[in-house]
């Protein structure tokens, strides 16, 4: 599937624990619903392909907001509904780009199913088969929810002191899964306590790189990222995050009934809110 949250000047500080505070995220229960927002924007990637009967270069531009209600099923399952998606997707071959043009995406008012296997997550329609657009959103769906994932994997369940930081050590990718993200480099700061909302939080600061393992097509995906979160400390729930980097791609895809190399460089932001609602 992200700059640097700034807090306002005239935000209320909550009181500094003694001693260290459990960053821990607590398993939601089963029927547990929350609201989520999401927004993604990607501007001036370079995108480069070439063909053995042509070649094409374009700047992109890429903006997606996501308003999902999730009811969560145990064993890492979860009822969503799409209750808003508006994108805007382009390429044009140099500037001043067309205006910004957000539209009501493919999965508007759709009702999905996720499910997480082996640290990623896949989603389907509900009740059909989806169509060419709707299935290309479902992939997006999934590759950003990695992503947002992977930007807090290293956080751990030990208790910690604001001001620490640490580097997690994560266990070898084993067995025949494909498609993996893959820390190359990772660390995370505990910045310090706040209060957010009317709640007591965790401000994390975390910057890694990711790699694709294993890739079912042949290339590569790079990722470099600072994600920044609010991480509410009664269950571990990230109540706002934010997260910028950069993606690299580089394999082969076919365009215009043209098989050949595309080369991909952009940067991005992500913003994702959630809530749990109340029954």
């Amino acid at each position: 599937m992200f700059a640097q949250v700034a807090a306002p000047s005239d935000k209320k500080r909550a009181e500094r624990p003694p001693g260290p505070v459990s960053l821990a995220a607590k398993p939601l229960r089963s029927g547990t619903m929350l609201r989520e927002e999401r927004q993604i924007d990607s501007s001036d990637g370079e995108f480069h392909f070439t063909a053995p009967k042509r070649t094409q270069d374009a700047i992109t531009r890429y903006h997606q907001r996501l308003t999902l209600i999730r009811r969560v099923q145990g064993n890492a399952a979860e009822d969503v509904e799409v209750s808003d998606h508006g994108e805007d997707c382009v390429a044009y071959p140099g500037p001043p780009g067309p205006p910004e043009n957000t539209q009501p995406g493919p999965l508007q008012a759709t009702r999905l199913r996720a499910r997480q296997k082996l640290g990623r997550w896949s989603f389907e329609l509900a009740d059909k088969k989806p169509g060419e657009l709707q299935q290309r959103s479902l992939v997006e769906l999934g590759v950003l929810t990695d992503l947002l994932d992977a930007s807090t994997w290293g956080i751990g369940n030990e208790p910690r002191k604001p001001g620490d930081r640490w580097k997690p050590a994560f266990r070898e990718v084993r067995g025949k899964a494909r498609d993996m993200l893959v820390p190359s480099s990772y660390e995370v700061t505990f910045t310090g306590v706040e209060d957010f909302k009317g709640e007591s939080c965790a401000r994390l600061t975390i910057t890694g790189s990711l790699q694709l393992e294993r890739p079912t097509y042949e290339g590569t995906l790079d990722v470099t990222f600072t994600g920044i979160h609010l991480r509410r400390l009664s269950d571990g729930l990230n109540l706002d995050s934010e997260v910028t980097g950069t993606v690299n791609f580089k394999g082969p895809v076919t365009t215009g009934g043209d098989a050949g190399t595309l080369t991909l460089k952009s940067t991005f932001k992500a913003k994702r809110t959630q809530r749990i609602l109340e029954h």
